[in-house]
This record gives structure tokens, sequence and C-alpha cells, in this order.
């Protein structure tokens, strides 16, 4: 294992993160799908807040396994919902001010007026979340 290397960040998750560093302060809430090959680059990489990872093992350590639990579902709802007005709710109700799509991830509600782009390449898209009432 140790012969493989350094496993690499692509540069464009990295221009992603930095659209937002300017964007926004440290400690904002950022959604993300979970992703267990890294550890949660926002957190790492610019100081803000996920609302649930894969990466760390022991996260019912900070959080009791109800809550995480809670925090799964609430993030497989917000990506996986096609109700736009379903995915403000739950984005206001979480006070997210940002989202980050790696890949091919990508959201099923109508993003008009709700997705301000801040970086949009490739492998990953950086938006500020508009869900102000």
């Amino acid at each position: 294992k140790a012969r493989v290397g350094p496993a690499g960040i692509p540069p464009a998750f990295v221009r992603a993160l930095e659209a937002v560093a300017r964007d926004g302060s440290p400690g904002d809430l950022v959604l993300q799908r979970p992703v267990p090959r890294y550890p949660p680059l926002p957190a790492v990489l610019i100081g803000r807040r996920v609302l649930y990872e894969r990466f760390t093992p022991y996260l019912t350590q900070f959080a009791p396994r109800e809550e995480l639990l809670q925090r799964h579902e609430t993030l497989y709802r917000f990506f996986r919902t096609r109700d736009r007005e379903e995915a403000i709710s739950l984005a206001r109700g979480l006070g997210a001010r940002y989202l980050i799509l790696y890949w091919k991830d990508r959201v099923r509600f109508d993003t008009d007026g709700v997705l301000v782009p801040l970086l949009e390449e490739k492998d990953a898209r950086a938006y500020r979340l508009e869900t102000a009432e």
C-alpha cells in the first residue's frame, strides 16, 4: 500500500472550494454528497461545515447515532427530491448556505433562482443557496 502513492484531490474540487471560501465565511454549512474516499473537503480545506460524511468511522463520538441517521436522511431527501419547495425547506431548515456537486452529482429539483453559480466546471460545481423566505 505504501508504494501506491498519495491520492490526489482533483483540481476542479479545489477551485470549487476556493469559490465557496471567497463568497462565504468560516463555519458556513456546505451541502455535498458524502464521499467515503476523502474526509469532507469543505471542512479540511476551507473551514466550512458539512451536514454528514462517511469518511470518519467514529462519528458517534461527536453526535448520537440517531442524530447522524437523521442528518443522513435529510441529506438523502435533499439530493433525491424533485419538489423544489421541499428542497428549499430542507436547506433553509439546516441553515445551509452552499452546495458543491462533484463529478456527476446532481440535484433533481428546479434550481432557477435557488442556486447562484460560483463555479461551474466539468468535474465540480459550487453554488450559493438562495433560500431566504
